[in-house]
């Protein structure tokens, strides 16, 4: 018998985002998020300083927006976190109501799918970029 590679999607690919990111590395991402969320809170101290010097407030404000789409996607996940507990909890507690309870868990699968959509884009976000991205290059083309 032949050996038979399964397919397996990468996860910089865009065919499987169904599946869940494991807990390890979401817990890396847990950590990475709260130092973004430090850093950028210092930086928005660092522009907001009346006695900052014009190179300081120059570099605080650049490296300030480097972070703000990232910023963005972890307020949306950590929205979609909350929303999530909320469901959950909704649907735990409203035994008595048999509709309320199945509209909470069609809201609730729902809300943990874009939770997983929203976990990998950051994922993608927090890689390291590659120094040939911000590269010129010249292209040949001949016919």
């Amino acid at each position: 018998a032949a050996w038979r590679c399964p397919y397996t999607p990468r996860l910089y690919s865009t065919a499987d985002m169904s599946h869940q990111l494991p807990a390890n590395l979401v817990q890396i991402m847990e950590q990475r998020m709260k130092l973004i969320e430090q850093k950028s809170a210092y930086l928005q101290e660092q522009i907001n300083q009346p006695a900052a010097s014009p190179e300081e407030y120059s570099r605080a404000n650049k490296e300030f927006h480097k972070l703000e789409s990232t910023m963005e996607l972890i307020k949306e996940l950590r929205s979609k976190q909350k929303e999530i507990e909320g469901l959950t909890s909704l649907v735990t507690n409203s035994v008595e109501e048999k509709d309320m309870r199945e509209m909470a868990a069609e809201e609730l699968l729902e809300a943990v799918e874009e939770e997983k959509r929203l976990q990998h884009e950051l994922f993608r976000t927090l890689l390291p970029k590659d120094e040939a991205d911000e590269r010129d290059c010249i292209l040949e083309v001949r016919a």
